[in-house]
This record gives C-alpha cells, structure tokens and sequence, in this order.
C-alpha cells in the first residue's frame, strides 16, 4: 500500500543537537548556547549525528549593561537574529564572517535576555511562508500554514526566555540552556484485534481536521504562543489506502496508515484545544430507527471504518470522547480495538521525544474506594449473581467510585447487542463523589429474544495515558439482559 509519510527531519535535527541535562560548561567569557529539551532521558536518544550536522537557529540577546559596565548604560539587541548551526559533536556555533564567537562575549555585570527558534528558511520549509519577527513588539508570527496527509510536514520549535546575569568575578552564566518547546502536536492510529475471530479493516479514514492555522509567539517575560482559530480541512483529511489489514485473534499494528506493525509514524498537526473549528468531539447523538433498531451515525464523528468479522461486513463511525484535545509538544497515538460487534478507542500520550516508543496499553493504577466497585440498585433490576435482568423497560441503574487515579476521568462503553441499550453517561470525573449509570432499553415494545449487554470501563489519567479498569471495578463482569417478552 502507498505509505503516507509525515517527515520530521527538522525535528531529528534538532534533537540531535540537543543537550538533555543541561549545566553551566567551564568558565569562559564566550556565550555559549546550548538548547535542549526537558525531562526526556531516554536511553540513546540524545547521540549526535553527522546526518543531522548543519540545523540551524535564529538567537536573540536583549542586553542591559549598568553603569560599570564598559558600555556604560547601554542597553539593546546584543544578538540581533544570529544564526547559529549544530555540528557533528551536538555543539552549536555562530557563523558568518560578522557573526563570529569572538563577536558575542559576555560584558560584565551585564543582564542579557535570551530566546530563539528553529531557522525555517532551508529547504526543510519549502513552498511555506516564513516566520516575521517584530523586535519591538518581541513577537514573532508564524504565518499560515496548511497540513496536507501525504506532504512533507516539518516541526517547529521554539525556545522559552531565559535571563542571565553575568559577572567577571564569578563568571556566572557562560552557558544558556534554551529550553525548547514544540509549536505543532502529532498523531497516530493503531489496530488490534481483541476477539477470537479474523477481522479484515477495509477502510478506515478521519474527517475534516482543523489543518490549517498560523500562531504567534510572544517573547517577553515567557515564552506565551496565541493561535488563531484555524480552518478545518473539507471532506476526508487522511484514509489507509492500499491492501486490506488482516488481523487474527490478539493481533496488532502500530500504525494504520503505514501498516507498520511495531512503530507508528505520526502525522504532524496544529493543536486542537476542542473549541471553536479546532473541536474532536462532536455533540451529535446516534439515532436508532424504532422500527429497525438500524442505528444512523453522524458525519460530525471524525473517524470512519468499515472492516469485516465473520463474513459479515460493518461500517461505523467513531467519534473521540468528550474533552479530546491535542496539545502542542505531546504525540497521540490511539489504539482502535475491535471487541465482538464494538470497538473501542483508546489513546496513549507521549512526550515528544526524538525516538517511537512501543506502546503498552496494560497499565496499573486503577484503585476502588472500599466498597466501591459496581453494585446494582435491586429496587430497579433484578440482579441474580453477575446477570442484571431488566424489569418493566426501567433502566438498570449502578453505581460506583474509584479511589484513583485521582484527577482523571472514567469512561464505559458497551459491547454485545449495543443498538438495544443506551448507556448513560459514559464518562465522568474521578472525584470524592460515586458515579452512577443508568443502562437504558431501547427495545421497549415486542421482543422476540433476549438482548444482552456487558460494559468495559478504562480510566484516563491527569497526564492524558489511558487505563483499562474492568479487573478493578468488575472482576467478574456483568450481564444486562432485556429479556424476549414473547414465550
């Protein structure tokens, strides 16, 4: 199949120049700038590399200098947009003939403000309109640009803003460690198959996203980045193309898009923060024809599939739960599984950092208030062991309260006869207060057979991992059944 290719040689590049533990060098009066990233120590991923020699920088210095200082009462850019480049040991040097070290000393008693980012003017920005800097203002504009699935998408990153006072006496703050920040967030889509059977994925496919925004990046006291609101993409943004996948009973692939079974490839994109056009989820209801039971999806949800499961073939449309967001600097990689006749998504979020990781969706951290697993209200159900038997078409009503991850959120989902319950709601926050659900019939006049139910329940943390909590909450899970009313 034709892979879809985001390439992130500018990020590459830049990692690789990057020190992960910064600390003042030896003693010396040249400025030195050292940019890195923080708390991303991953074993062998900050080594540098000839391939990555040659990425570039734009640094500013807002110098104040005082009375003692040999230019006495100056103040003003010391650094005016020096370019800076990283060679093959990870060090970054000034170049051009006027730009040289010698040229960027440090004065003594002198104050210096700092900040930079990521040159754009190589061919890694070709056919994208570049940055412009507004120095009395410090802000620097990142025009529009638009993310197309398939295209050569780069990263860019820019630097917070770091004051350094130096003295000749002790001489303080010969190195500046720049801590850089991604300006774009990132995406990817795996595939598992959690039944006994063989599923075949024949499409898959997202919608409109908001692909297409400009951002400005104000470099005063901090580093604060305002993004415009965006235009959604029109129609299909990114679809697996090419051969079916055919996944057999617990397989898996990383990727979707890239039928790469161990190491997703992500898709660089702007951040959604859920409002405005950057929205992910949508509000938009299903609707189930009484007379059929045949559900109707709406366009709104973003995610489309059609796979095959013992013969017989599905389509769906999936939308992402309530509160999805993409923060710029965090990569999201979801997990679609598909479980008898649903499916659920899942998503881990990760630190962008310069290597793929292996995704391990089986996480612990899911604990119960004492007695608070889920239980069952007997005055509206009839509850015999772990089978809940609805009665006279009333909702079957549990309750429940996790103890943690506090801060986070649970959600629940349905499996088994799916179009014959509503379950609801099916998220909701981690608190000191139990959470209740109701497991509403939706057959509710003749019945010629049983319906029957289970619900899976995960958790997703404050720091955005998802959490698989059945064993936690339902050791033995339960079974809501509506029964047939004729005999």
């Amino acid at each position: 199949m034709r892979n879809i290719l985001i390439y992130t040689t500018a990020l590459l590049a830049i990692l690789s120049c990057i020190k992960d533990d910064p600390t003042d060098g030896a003693p010396s009066d040249v400025i030195t700038i050292a940019p890195y990233v923080p708390q991303t120590k991953v074993a062998g991923y900050i080594n540098a590399n000839a391939d990555f020699a040659g990425s570039k920088m734009v640094v500013y210095d807002y110098l104040r200098a005082n009375v003692n200082s040999p230019t006495e009462g100056a103040s003003g850019w010391y650094m005016d947009g020096v370019s800076l480049v990283c060679d093959e040991n990870g060090n970054w040097d000034y170049t051009g003939a006027a730009t040289t070290e010698q040229n960027f000393l440090w004065i003594d008693q002198s104050r210096n403000t700092f900040f930079g980012w990521l040159d754009m003017t190589g061919s890694w920005y070709q056919d994208v309109a570049l940055p412009s800097f507004d120095k009395g203002n410090r802000t620097l504009s990142v025009p529009s640009i638009t993310f197309t699935a398939g295209s050569p998408v780069y990263d860019f990153m820019y630097s917070e803003v770091i004051d350094r006072y130096y003295t000749k006496e002790d001489q303080q703050g010969s190195e500046v460690p720049l801590q850089m920040k991604h300006l774009f967030t990132a995406f990817a889509f795996g595939v598992s198959n959690g039944t006994n059977s063989e599923v075949v994925l024949k499409e898959f496919s997202i919608n409109g996203l908001c692909s297409t925004n400009s951002a400005s990046i104000d470099f005063d006291s901090a580093a604060t980045v305002t993004y415009g609101e965006g235009t959604r993409s029109t129609g299909v943004y990114v679809q697996k193309t090419g051969a079916d996948i055919t996944l057999g009973a617990g397989e898996r692939y990383a990727d979707v898009f890239n039928t790469s079974e161990t190491s997703p490839q992500y898709m660089i994109m702007w951040p959604h923060n859920g409002t405005g056009n950057q929205w992910l989820h949508s509000t938009a209801t299903i609707t189930t024809d009484p007379d059929t039971g045949v559900m109707s999806y709406p366009e709104e949800y973003l995610m489309y599939v059609k796979y095959t499961m013992d013969g017989a073939e599905f389509t769906k449309r999936i939308n992402f739960p309530a509160g999805t967001v993409w923060e710029a600097g965090k990569r999201y990689h979801y997990n679609i599984e598909f479980a008898d006749k649903i499916i659920k998504l899942t998503c881990t979020v990760n630190p962008w950092i310069g290597n793929d990781l292996d995704i391990d969706f089986a996480e612990s951290g899911v604990t119960m208030k004492d007695g608070g697993q889920l239980r069952w209200d007997t005055t509206k159900s009839n509850v015999v062991g772990t089978n809940v038997y609805i009665t006279s078409n009333t909702p079957a009503e549990g309750l429940f309260h996790f103890d943690s991850p506090v801060g986070g959120n649970w959600y629940a989902s349905l499996s088994g006869d799916v179009d014959a319950f509503i379950l609801e709601p099916n998220t909701g926050a981690i608190n000191e207060t139990s959470s209740k659900i109701r497991v509403v019939p939706v057959h509710t006049g003749d019945r010629d057979r049983d319906y029957k139910v289970t619900i899976n329940f995960f958790v997703r943390r404050a720091d955005g991992r998802t959490i698989p909590a059945d064993a936690q909450i339902q050791p033995t899970p339960f079974t809501i059944i509506h029964q047939s009313n004729k005999h």
